[in-house]
């Protein structure tokens, strides 16, 4: 069916004159009343309201917000004392360079009132962050299009701020305990808003401006919650649990209507395609149609929800999805077709961004998507496996022959990536994407092959799998990462780590795994779980003289605190 495609239209900015060119050299005086844009690179600024014309040439953001004053700042950050920060201090060795074309906020209805912490929080969200959690150019990815919502949306711009704000902190601290000792109102403030507005929008409650919040907003701020959640939520993993059951009761309410219902079934078959809800001409497309956005963060969602699931904690989206969306033949959406979700998000970035988004980066979407697919298998894979547990005695062989049917299928499709990963020299650089996605997915993929062996074990079945091999395969390619992208490109591996360090029968892998975990505890809470799991386990095999895989008595022993109580995690 020939579907209909909208697009948005950015407006046209008027140039400014040569006049004010010549004005907003470096040689101009430095403005005392301008932006701090223009005080920041220390140009002159003709100080027009609300954006000065250098920022609206330039696209920048432009911040007039108070801030304040050095002298004073200091004598906080000092405990009241006055002597100055430290210049490392006052700026911090991570602390990003901010991108030439960041745009302003739009001022809508929706939109909240911003401090000068909430600008930084925005530009560490919009470079660091997206940088390090995507290998998509940050001005065109997923977490841009996220940003584009939040602009409208106050409950995502609220987990944003949040997560932005938070994140600040805790790599100024270094660690959760120093975190801990500070009082992060104002993340702390965003976030709890954010939960109440959540809340409300999977009740189907009307916000505060009397409408409902389309699926677009509601997955786009559950997604970043879980992101927080991971990095910061405390050792029960509680809230991590709860907004993927949030995303599943939202999943299972909106499929109540037999035309969404259908439109995930059969995405390609809707009467439209909309990049974004917003973007549909009928207010009834809220309810009645699937926008590629949505369709890309139920992919995403599912990710985490087949990860947290090998933890224990997840499953409860996925199985929404497979109860939800059985087909006449009564096979699940995710047993059938895992990848179909993903195949209709194709060109939601050339959509939402229209004429302003680079033909190169039309290409190298179009390049990836293979890769992605591989992606969604790993997905369907997990699921399956952690799935292993709650059978019963008698639905376990059938299980395991569906998954090695999976697998057989996977390693047919994707034996060119296969091939091509295996024969990948360390000197190839990972600016490429492909490449980079290339040595972050097919771990994962290995990653499943590990916990399918260790899942097999733990039923008393027999295994035979060669899980040291794939072991060596998941560091191979993380050392090649490790190499060019140092310690932020083993965010996207972590979990494959994991599971190769509890497997491994190698006393010196599990030794450089355990110190890669080290290296990671600076990002997030969880990861500094995970590197103290790994620890406790490591000193026990020391004391004890064991060898081999860790045991899952082990691995349960060793996520006792000193305190007795459980660290649970999910990476």
């Amino acid at each position: 069916m020939t579907t209909k495609t909208q697009t948005i239209s950015s407006p046209g900015c008027p140039s400014p004159s040569s006049e004010y060119a010549s004005k907003s050299s470096r040689n101009g005086p430095r403005s005392r009343n301008g932006c701090w844009t223009c005080r920041t690179k220390k140009v002159k600024c003709d100080e027009t309201r609300p954006r000065c014309c250098r920022c609206h040439r330039l696209k920048l953001l432009c911040d007039y917000s108070p801030r304040m004053k050095q002298r004073i700042a200091n004598q906080i950050l000092s405990g009241g004392r006055s002597r100055a920060v430290p210049k490392f201090i006052q700026n911090p060795p991570w602390a990003p360079n901010l991108p030439r074309n960041l745009s302003e906020l739009q001022n809508s209805a929706s939109s909240i009132n911003l401090t000068s912490a909430d600008h930084e929080a925005i530009r560490y969200y919009r470079t660091t962050f997206a940088r390090l959690h995507h290998t998509k150019n940050p001005d065109y990815g997923l977490y841009a299009v996220i940003f584009n919502i939040a602009e409208r949306e106050p409950i995502v711009m609220r987990v944003v701020l949040a997560l932005g704000g938070q994140e600040i902190e805790f790599r100024k601290r270094g660690s959760e305990q120093e975190l801990d000792k500070v009082q992060t109102v104002t993340p702390l403030h965003h976030y709890a808003a954010a939960l109440r507005m959540l809340a409300e929008a999977v009740d189907g409650s009307p916000g505060p401006d009397g409408r409902q919040l389309d699926l677009d907003a509601i997955l786009a701020a559950i997604f970043l919650m879980l992101w927080y959640e991971q990095k910061f939520g405390d050792a029960s993993c509680r809230g991590f649990a709860n907004h993927l059951a949030g995303a599943a009761r939202v999943v299972w309410h909106r499929c109540r209507n037999d035309i969404f219902k259908q439109a995930l079934r059969e995405p390609q078959n809707q009467e439209k395609r909309l990049a974004l809800v917003r973007m549909g001409d009928d207010a009834r497309d809220r309810e009645r149609l699937l926008s590629q956005f949505s369709a890309r963060m139920l992919v995403h969602l599912c990710i985490y929800d087949s990860v947290a699931a090998g933890y224990g904690l997840g499953g409860y989206l996925v199985e929404t999805l497979n109860q939800a969306l059985v087909f006449g033949n009564g096979i699940p959406l995710y047993l059938d077709k895992p990848d179909s979700l993903h195949r209709f998000s194709y060109g939601l970035y050339r959509v939402v961004w229209a004429p302003d988004y680079p033909q190169e980066e039309m290409f190298d979407d179009l390049e990836n998507r293979t890769i992605y697919c591989l992606a969604a298998s790993v997905v369907q894979l997990g699921f399956m496996i952690s799935s292993l547990e709650t059978l019963k005695t008698e639905t376990t062989n059938a299980c395991l022959l569906e998954i090695e049917a999976v697998y057989k299928a996977a390693d047919a499709e994707f034996e060119e990536i296969f091939d091509i990963a295996e024969d990948l020299s360390p000197g190839v650089d990972s600016a490429k994407r492909l490449v980079s996605n290339i040595r972050q997915i097919v771990p994962q993929y290995y990653g499943t092959k590990i916990q399918l062996a260790r899942a097999t074990r733990k039923l008393g079945l027999p295994d035979e799998a060669p899980t040291e091999d794939y072991v060596g395969l998941v560091m191979r390619l993380s050392m090649q990462a490790l190499r060019h992208k140092g310690n932020d490109a083993m965010l996207s591996v972590a979990n494959a780590l994991f599971v190769a360090a509890i497997e491994t029968r190698d006393v010196s892998r599990r030794d450089w795994l355990i110190a890669r975990f080290q290296a990671l505890c600076s990002y997030g809470c969880n990861y500094a779980r995970a590197h103290r799991l790994l620890v406790r386990a490591s000193t026990a095999r020391s004391r004890n003289g064991m060898t081999g895989p860790l045991t899952e008595e082990e691995v349960s022993d060793a996520m006792l605190s000193d305190n007795g109580e459980p660290e649970r995690f999910v990476i």
